[in-house]
C-alpha cells in the first residue's frame, strides 16, 4: 500500500497574520466550513506585553451572520495567555459535523499590545484508503 499524501487535501487559511495586535476584540474572517470534516486551528504567540492577556475561541454561524448571530463554540477555548506562557504555539480541534456551516476565530486582547498569528487547516472526509464499514450508524 502506498504512502497517502494526507497534506494533498488540506485546505490552508490564514486566520491572523503575524503582527501586533491592539488592545480590544478581533475576528478572523468566516471559514466555510462545507465538506470538510475537521479543522485544525493553530495559534502562534510570540511576546506578551508587560500584564497582557490573550483569550480566544472559536466562533460560529450558519449563514456568517447575516441572520444567525455568532456564538461561541462551546469548548473551543484556548488557555488565557500571558507573559508566562507567551512565545509558544497552541492548537486545537474542531470536529465539524455538529458545528453550523461558518466559524471563526476570536480574540480579545487586554493590558497590553501582543504579538501572534494564527492559521486554519481543513480536512475533508476522505474514505480513499478507509477499511469498509458494515454497516453506517
Amino acid at each position: 500500500m502506498a504512502l497517502d499524501d494526507f497534506y494533498t487535501r488540506l485546505s490552508l487559511g490564514q486566520l491572523f497574520k503575524d503582527d501586533e495586535w491592539v488592545d480590544g476584540e478581533h475576528f478572523s474572517d468566516a471559514v466555510d466550513t462545507t465538506g470538510f470534516h475537521q479543522a485544525l486551528v493553530l495559534l502562534n504567540v510570540g511576546t506578551v506585553g508587560r500584564s497582557g492577556a490573550i483569550q480566544c475561541h472559536i466562533d460560529e454561524s450558519a449563514d456568517a451572520g447575516s441572520s444567525d448571530p455568532w456564538t461561541e463554540v462551546p469548548g473551543s477555548d484556548f488557555p488565557t495567555i500571558n507573559e508566562n506562557n507567551d512565545d509558544s504555539a497552541f492548537m486545537g480541534r474542531v470536529l465539524l459535523g455538529a458545528r453550523k456551516r461558518y466559524i471563526r476565530f476570536h480574540l480579545t486582547l487586554t493590558g497590553h499590545d501582543s504579538f501572534l498569528g494564527g492559521i486554519i487547516l481543513l480536512d475533508p472526509y476522505d474514505t480513499s484508503n478507509s477499511t469498509d464499514f458494515a454497516y453506517g450508524i
